[in-house]
């Protein structure tokens, strides 16, 4: 099924993030893939808040960028406290996972943003239509 919101386009990434950790055993590129997937994630869901919230957003990939733009406007993104203050790393894997030759993301730091993930999807269930 193809997204036709950027909820459904966060809710896919993250899926996808999944199945590649589960599936990446050893192999650094899958999970390095896996973390872009996570970052993307990231990034539709805040984009998905501030359109119901009826904000314009800016195209970036910076998640630092796109928080404090929802908190000067007064929007709640109810994202987990891991992910907000891992945000400028996270904002790291869209580009260096795909274009840094040896970059590798720590196992560890996949596994928790995978699991502060799970439980932000949760929360963006129960509010999907403000």
């Amino acid at each position: 099924m193809l997204a036709s919101t950027y909820y459904e386009k966060a809710l896919s990434n993250f899926k996808t993030a999944k199945i590649l950790f589960r599936m990446a055993s050893n192999d650094e590129e899958q999970l390095n893939m896996a973390a872009y997937h996570i970052e993307q994630s990231i990034e539709f869901a805040i984009t998905y808040i501030l359109s119901l919230h009826g904000k314009p957003f800016q195209k970036t990939h910076d998640l630092d960028q796109l928080i404090n733009y929802a908190e000067s406007n007064n929007i709640d993104l109810y994202l987990p406290e891991y992910l907000k203050d891992k945000a400028d790393v996270i904002s790291l894997w869209e580009t260096k996972t795909r274009y840094i030759i040896g970059f590798k993301v720590e196992l560890n730091r996949i596994e928790k943003a995978l699991l502060e993930l799970e439980n932000y999807f949760e929360v963006l269930s129960s509010i999907e239509e403000l």
